[in-house]
């Protein structure tokens, strides 16, 4: 569902994901001393599912873009031409 909702609808996709991980730390999901914490492998495998979108789940719950092409997608060709070299 998230690949979906980030892949064909940007937008709603992100609202999906700060939803979801905004319960998720409301609640202590991602705290070992919350009695709401649902475990390692729970974490394990939400953050897993971030990877296959180019993100990383902190532990604390945050993401982070794995390269800068992620963090702004609009400048990909921006910085690929940086990087063969050629100007914007």
């Amino acid at each position: 569902m998230l690949s979906w909702a980030l892949s064909n609808d940007r937008p709603s996709g992100e609202v999906l994901v700060a939803g979801l991980l905004s319960t998720v730390h409301g609640c202590g999901g991602f705290c070992p001393a919350s009695a709401n914490y649902r475990g390692a492998g729970a974490i394990a495998n939400l953050s897993a599912a971030f990877d296959l979108q180019g993100w990383q789940l902190v532990t604390d719950g945050s993401l982070q873009p794995q390269s800068p092409i992620v963090a702004d997608r609009e400048g990909a060709n921006c910085v690929t031409s940086s990087l063969r070299g050629a100007g914007p």
